[in-house]
């Protein structure tokens, strides 16, 4: 994360973008590490479909919304399917 200056800024930076992703998609999302931390953060979201092929779908478009924000660039990606 590159804009806030401490854990406060950070924490209304992401309330702002997580709040805006659940109310454009059909997920869970929350913080998940790096709490602590004002200059990064650890973003977990959970898709679910019939089918994973529909669910890959929405992920990626929930990832390219994610990086449509300038405050923050994203590092990794790991993706899981149960």
């Amino acid at each position: 994360m590159q804009e806030p200056q401490n854990l406060k800024e950070k924490r209304a930076i992401l309330k702002r973008i997580l709040t805006r992703a659940k109310q454009k998609f059909n997920i869970s999302i929350a913080e998940t590490d790096y709490q602590d931390l004002w200059q990064r953060a650890e973003i977990s979201f959970a898709v679910v479909s019939a089918s994973h092929i529909q669910a890959e779908k929405e992920a990626r478009e929930v990832l390219a919304f994610l990086d449509s924000f300038p405050e923050w660039e994203r590092a990794e990606t790991v993706m899981e399917k149960l």
